[in-house]
């Protein structure tokens, strides 16, 4: 749920209404007061995307993407700008 009370909809590869929701997530960050938000999807099958784009729907297809995609998620640093 947002902070307005309206659910997320907006995303076709998270929410698909003949299949139901997928799972994702999102990540917010503070930069320097402006909102950073990395969201990530958290399911091994095919998304309705792909589908809708003529892929087969494979319940595994993604089953090897997802360590590698949270590492990927996980190895992101900020530090602070150096004053130059």
């Amino acid at each position: 749920m947002w902070a307005l009370g309206h659910s997320q909809r907006g995303n076709p590869l998270v929410n698909e209404a003949a299949i139901g929701p997928r799972p994702a997530q999102l990540r917010l960050f503070d930069i320097n007061g402006s909102l950073l938000i990395i969201m990530t999807t958290d399911f091994p099958e095919t998304s309705p995307f792909e589908i809708g784009a003529g892929a087969s729907p494979d319940p595994t297809l993604h089953a090897g993407d997802q360590p590698e995609l949270r590492a990927i998620v996980d190895s992101i640093r900020f530090t602070p700008e150096a004053n130059g």
